[in-house]
């Protein structure tokens, strides 16, 4: 039998570690590229570097990239357990061939493949840059392989394939997007949270922000500038609706800045309906972005909302409009939403809540669900149409959320209620 010399045996070993390292580095390219996101993309395309211009070209190619890759490992992986087979052989006999390749198989799997795999994934834009010019050789040297290969896989795809792939980036991938930029720390959470509003900005309608008529302060037509003015100043609005005969039916807008004027020229006697102005009259079923850019070219701040029949819906303002972008705002006379929904200090499992709170709010607060639970736009809403009469304080209003108990009125207008949740009750 043919006994290897020690230094055959010497340059068989270099030659299987060789292939060893080759395989580790074709495993560790293939995960590197096949795990860089769009933004990580972005980042070698802006990179000035010879080996990120390689990378960015490499990863734009993922036909080539993939099938440069599994040619390669196949061919490394091939040729070393052939190479260990005859040195094995060489050696021992062909007894211990099959030991051989059983301890192979494994070093291959920890470290041609796991191994690899496991640290490219954790810094794959690095592997990508170093693996690039070595890619970009064994691309040029396994072309003919490489372009048959290609057109063979092409050729089956177009065969099986029923539909043409979609290449449209959709809403859906722009959110998986900005929360892949969030978990890499490229924004934080309240740019993630203010991209997600502006694309959900086209699908809300004007009845899930606006004040709903329940709750809106109006101001009687009829009545004189000294009569209004003290509940203008409690409420504290700069635009007041205007209503004739009922509250249902408004018919101008009044702004403070012309109440202002007549005080300041002792004109306190002038009747509302003398200063109002025209309001703008929407549907309810009209989306917020619509509603933006019709408050920007007619230079509106407010608007009366219409029901499917004509019927007074609501208003809404330019401030609902902005609050859907940049969420709640407060000023210096609003509380926080910690002293808006805060636990009942004697009854244990009961919350009191302010009603004027946002209705999305108050659902996130608890953890709800917003099924079945649209056109609300404050706490108030939901209990008087839950209710179906105006409560009165004591009044105990059973939801599919739960119990409320109102503690609070005032002019009619509920202000705060106990509130016991049903996984409470």
């Amino acid at each position: 039998m043919y006994t290897a010399t020690h230094r055959e045996v010497s340059l068989q070993i270099a030659i299987i570690i060789i292939l060893l390292v080759l395989s580790a580095a074709f495993s560790a390219s293939e995960t590197a590229f096949t795990s860089l996101s769009m933004i990580q993309k972005k980042r070698l395309e802006q990179d000035r570097s010879a080996m990120g211009k390689m990378a960015y070209g490499i990863c734009h190619k993922p036909d080539a990239l993939i099938t440069t890759v599994l040619v390669g490992n196949n061919i490394v992986n091939i040729a070393e357990s052939a190479l260990v087979t005859s040195f094995v052989i060489d050696l021992f006999g062909n007894e211990f061939v099959a030991i051989a390749t059983g301890i192979l198989t494994v070093v291959i799997l920890i470290f041609g493949e796991i191994f690899p795999k496991q640290f490219a994934l954790n810094h794959n834009i690095g592997v990508a840059k170093v693996m690039s010019f070595p890619l970009r050789f064994f691309q040029i040297i396994l072309f003919p392989v490489v372009w048959l290969f290609v057109k063979i896989s092409k050729l089956f795809t177009a065969l099986f394939s029923k539909h043409k792939r979609d290449n449209d980036l959709s809403v859906d991938a722009l959110f998986d997007v900005i929360d892949v930029a969030k978990d890499e720390g490229v924004v934080d959470s309240y740019e993630q949270d203010l991209v997600q509003r502006v694309l959900h900005f086209n699908e809300t309608n004007v009845k899930a922000i606006m004040t709903h008529r329940t709750e809106v302060f109006s101001v009687e037509a009829g009545q004189t500038v000294r009569q209004v003015f003290p509940q203008i100043v409690e409420r504290g609005y700069s635009r007041i609706p205007v209503y004739q005969d009922t509250h249902e039916n408004i018919v101008g807008v009044l702004l403070v800045r012309d109440i202002q004027k007549c005080l300041i020229n002792d004109h306190s006697d002038r009747l509302v309906s003398e200063l109002m102005v025209t309001p703008a009259f929407i549907p309810e079923s009209i989306k917020v972005d619509e509603l933006f850019r019709h408050f920007k070219k007619n230079k509106l701040q407010m608007a009366v909302v219409l029901d499917e029949y004509g019927g007074l819906s609501g208003v809404v303002s330019m401030e609902d409009v902005t609050e859907q972008l940049l969420g709640e705002i407060y000023d210096e006379y609003e509380t926080g939403m910690a002293e808006r929904i805060v636990p009942n200090p004697v009854e244990k499992g009961v919350f009191t809540v302010i009603c004027e709170v946002s209705f999305q709010e108050f659902l996130d607060e608890f953890g709800f669900k917003s099924e079945n639970t649209e056109g609300y736009s404050t706490v108030a809403s939901y209990i008087l149409d839950q209710a179906g009469f105006i409560p009165k304080i004591g009044t105990e209003v059973s939801t599919p959320l739960g119990k409320f108990t109102v503690t609070g009125i005032k002019r009619h207008k509920l202000e705060r209620a106990d509130f016991i949740p049903v996984s409470v009750d």
